[in-house]
């Protein structure tokens, strides 16, 4: 019985050793009450721009163990084929929004992707289904809009200290536009331009 319960005691003593390695593990991971932010994902483009007047919300949410879940619900897009979405911003401050017309520096009448990384930044997360989340991604792994257009997605992305400080200033952007109207978003130019954004500064 003695010798049981030595070494039950033993148990105990290096499982209580254990612990504070376990916490200061965890130290790096914010935690918390949730931290959500809604916003509405408006047209980049100009209503002159044949089909690229899309609408939609987002939300990101920093959760509690750390983790950074994005929900993006959008219509009007190009049916039937993927569409790329990101977040976009920058790490170290609060980005500045989602361009408007004046970003057209190239007098073509379309906001490139380029244009508008001015004001929301880069590339920060790939909102891909499955997969990876930083590039090299595969393009089918991005939403795919049904038949009417329309995009719903949620992924939960894992607990970095990154992804929990970015959700408050960040700018969600959903691309992909047919501009000559072949029902299909080709390589290029359709398939990156910014087709809508929303996000901080709310």
């Amino acid at each position: 019985m003695q010798i049981h319960r030595t070494a039950a005691i033993a148990t105990l003593v290096l499982t209580a050793a254990a612990l504070p390695a376990v916490a200061a593990a965890g130290d790096s991971v914010p935690s918390g009450r949730v931290a959500s932010h809604s916003h509405d994902l408006v047209a980049v483009q100009s209503a002159d721009v044949p089909r690229s007047q899309a609408w939609g919300s987002a939300r990101v949410k920093a959760l509690p163990n750390g983790k950074l879940q994005v929900t993006v619900e959008a219509g009007g897009l190009a049916p039937g084929v993927h569409h790329m979405a990101h977040l976009h911003g920058f790490v170290d401050r609060v980005d500045g929004g989602c361009p408007g017309p004046a970003r057209d520096t190239s007098g073509d009448g379309l906001i490139s992707v380029a244009e508008g990384a001015v004001d929301y930044g880069p590339v920060l997360v790939h909102l891909t289904t499955a997969g990876p989340t930083q590039a090299p991604v595969t393009f089918t792994d991005y939403p795919l809009a049904d038949a009417d257009g329309s995009i719903s997605y949620q992924r939960t992305f894992p607990a970095t200290v990154d992804h929990h400080r970015m959700a408050g200033r960040v700018q969600v952007v959903v691309h992909g536009i047919d501009l000559d109207g072949d029902g299909t978003v080709g390589a290029g130019l359709e398939t990156t331009i910014p087709a809508l954004c929303g996000g901080a500064p709310d």
